[in-house]
């Protein structure tokens, strides 16, 4: 199981707790950083303000690292039939900002991977964007139960989220629901190995895609995920993160892409 939402809310082992408005890593009127990635390091080597998810039953992990090469700092994350995540708690507003740019890069796709079916759910490189529950699309029975559970556990659960992923075979800026859950899009944004083994920079309206996948109004983000995993088809695969970041307004890429260093 690797949806990463529908794993949450079966083991509960994440909390997320979302910072109060006016999120101290904002710049006014400008982004929120999410990833820049200092080579600064926490606990188990991960990024400094990021935590590990490892889903249920699942012996093998993904390997996360901080890599700084001549000052350029990312996270490198080596999957070897294995599954897990790491994330990291946002609560950005995104009537304030919405637009989601990051750059990623893989060394190839999983080009036998048989992608939106459960068995062969596998990327290279994902980023998801997850959600608060919306208590207007949700039953009192619902939110009943998800309230009590939450607050006996002392963990806020997230609702929806939309997994942005670097397919092998998939149509380019489409979208297909998770095969586990309803409440999670996969939208593949790069696809096939033409641009492996080079970083590409990305920028999604994540507002716009929100209501587009799901009819209604966005709630706050929960949190940012970033994940590679191969456990499904039983192969191997490494991905590549840096630069990622909640802004107020549209990019220019080609700028932003020469505004860091060439890795």
């Amino acid at each position: 199981m690797k949806t990463f939402a529908a794993a949450l809310l079966l083991s509960a082992s994440l909390s997320l707790a979302v910072p109060a408005p006016g999120h101290a890593g904002a710049s006014p009127g400008s982004e929120i950083p999410v990833g820049r990635f200092t080579g600064a390091t926490g606990p188990g080597g991960l990024p400094e303000g990021w935590k590990q998810f490892n889903f249920p039953r699942k012996k093998k992990l993904t390997e996360y690292s901080v890599v700084n090469e001549g000052g350029a700092c990312y996270v490198k994350a080596v999957s070897s039939q294995s599954a897990s995540a790491i994330y990291k708690e946002v609560g950005a507003d995104l009537k304030e900002f919405p637009y989601l740019t990051w750059r990623w890069k893989v060394d190839g796709t999983l080009q036998n991977a048989a992608e939106g079916k459960k068995e062969g759910d596998d990327f290279p490189a994902r980023v998801y964007v997850t959600f608060e529950e919306d208590p207007l699309k949700v039953s009192y029975i619902e939110r009943l139960k998800r309230g009590l559970f939450g607050a006996f556990l002392g963990k806020k659960l997230p609702g929806k989220a939309i997994n942005y992923v670097w397919a092998g075979r998939l149509g380019k800026n489409t979208f297909l629901i998770s095969p586990y859950t309803d409440n999670v899009a996969v939208v593949p944004v790069e696809s096939g190995n033409e641009a492996a083994g080079r970083w590409v920079t990305e920028e999604r309206n994540v507002y716009e895609d929100y209501r587009n996948i799901f009819k209604s109004e966005p709630p706050k983000v929960l949190a940012v995920v970033i994940m590679t995993d191969s456990d499904n088809t039983g192969m191997s695969a490494t991905g590549y993160y840096a630069d990622i970041a909640f802004r107020s307004s549209s990019t220019d890429l080609d700028v932003l892409h020469a505004s860091r260093l060439d890795r």
